[in-house]
């Protein structure tokens, strides 16, 4: 499988074909028998090797009641189709209990790692805690502030970084996110919100934060174990 170049939108239109797929709970021979195709012609769209076409994204649209436009332009209500299937296998049950938190605002931690340790040794880290990355897709999708943490841990585990080194790659990877989404009705608001964002204050000094949502939960994970001057070895994740 061709591995994207960020797991996290906006996803070349392949990986949100890839996405729909899972978030509907099928396999590539279910869904080709929906989509009335072979199962090779499947495999091709996701892997980028076939563009599809007027008939592809007209059965798409039957199926799965997404628009051709949203298909093309990339938003994908994929928990809508997640609730069409019935599908309630997204996430493991930790990742679901007091789910509280949306998906998109653990995607600075997920890109930070990506910018640093790459795409591929990302989705290795995820298979190991049992999260597919198609579930990164689905922005406004809610999880427990466990995922945080693992995907702290996560982060840790791979190499010995600094926390202001650490908060330094988060934020930066935060600014890139916030220019680079699709800016919706329903998104602009939250999405443009500093305050959710921010891990430094620029009057208190570049360690120091308030009461921010984001930042608060990314502080919270660092206070585990992490250590500005000390390397850390890291726990293991969580079973």
């Amino acid at each position: 499988m061709n591995h994207p170049a960020s797991a996290i939108p906006p996803l070349p239109i392949h990986d949100r074909l890839r996405a729909i797929r899972f978030f509907a709970g099928l396999n590539q021979s279910e869904l080709s028998k929906l989509l009335e195709c072979s199962q090779g012609t499947i495999s091709k769209l996701e892997n980028g090797e076939l563009e599809p076409t007027a008939f592809h994204l007209i059965r798409l649209r039957q199926v799965f009641g997404v628009s051709i436009d949203a298909i093309i332009d990339g938003l994908i209500p994929y928990r809508v189709i997640a609730e069409r299937f019935v599908n309630s296998g997204l996430l493991p049950s930790r990742y679901l209990r007091g789910a509280a938190t949306k998906l998109k605002f653990l995607y600075p931690l997920v890109r930070a790692f990506e910018i640093r340790f790459g795409t591929e040794r990302l989705f290795d880290e995820l298979a190991r805690v049992g999260v597919k990355s198609a579930v990164l897709a689905e922005p406004e999708l809610l999880v427990s502030p466990v995922f945080f943490q693992d995907l702290i841990e996560i982060y840790r585990e791979a190499g010995t970084v600094a926390t202001k080194e650490f908060l330094a790659d988060v934020q930066n990877s935060a600014s890139v996110i916030q220019s680079n989404l699709p800016s919706t009705s329903r998104q602009t608001d939250e999405w443009l919100l500093t305050e959710k964002w921010n891990l430094f204050s620029a009057t208190d000094g570049d360690l120091a934060w308030g009461a921010r949502p984001y930042a608060n939960a990314v502080v919270q994970g660092l206070r585990t174990g992490m250590a500005e001057t000390q390397p850390v070895t890291g726990r293991r994740i969580r079973a």
